[in-house]
């Protein structure tokens, strides 16, 4: 199935792939959470590597009354885009918190808890299923974040000739 907008950066995984455009994967995902059920999503960007890969699947549940965000990967609004965004909580404050991809070196900013949608519960490669970054390893990785060294790592591996990139990939990542 061809996608709807080419510039979507979400879609729902179901028998085929359906593209939505970014607006209407968001009032799908939060229509979908307010009635208390979880959304699987592809995923599209490099922002949340090694977590969460480029056309990894996602599973984004309702918050149910979570109150400590700290460390997990969230479905938010970015308000001054109005645009959804996957991302992890570095801090949290009584009314924000400090959201940013795993692999990126500027923060989302300050964002309202209330533009929270829903944390990513379960994430789908390669058939298989994982969790990491969503357990005990949470504190690693938001010290990983706030220092950038997934950032550092991304960058310097870009820069590698391709068969060590592959090599790496295979015994890190398979």
């Amino acid at each position: 199935m061809k996608p709807l907008n080419p510039e979507s950066e979400f879609s729902i995984v179901q028998e085929e792939e359906l593209s939505l455009s970014g607006s209407a994967l968001r009032e799908i995902l939060q229509e979908t959470l307010s009635k208390g059920c979880s959304l699987r999503l592809r995923v599209r960007g490099f922002s949340m590597f090694p977590s969460i890969r480029d056309k990894d699947i996602i599973t984004v549940s309702p918050l149910n009354g979570c109150v400590s965000y700290l460390g997990l990967a969230v479905a938010f609004i970015r308000p001054y885009a109005n645009k959804l965004v996957i991302h992890r909580v570095i801090q949290q404050y009584q009314d924000t918190v400090v959201i940013k991809g795993d692999c990126v070196s500027s923060i989302d900013g300050f964002i309202l808890r209330k533009n929270i949608l829903g944390v990513v519960t379960k994430t789908e490669r390669n058939n298989r299923c994982g969790r990491f970054g969503m357990g005990c390893e949470r504190s690693l990785i938001i010290f990983c974040n706030k220092t950038n060294v997934f950032a550092t790592l991304f960058y310097i591996g870009m820069r590698l000739p391709r068969i060590i990139r592959q090599a790496i990939k295979y015994l890190f990542f398979t």
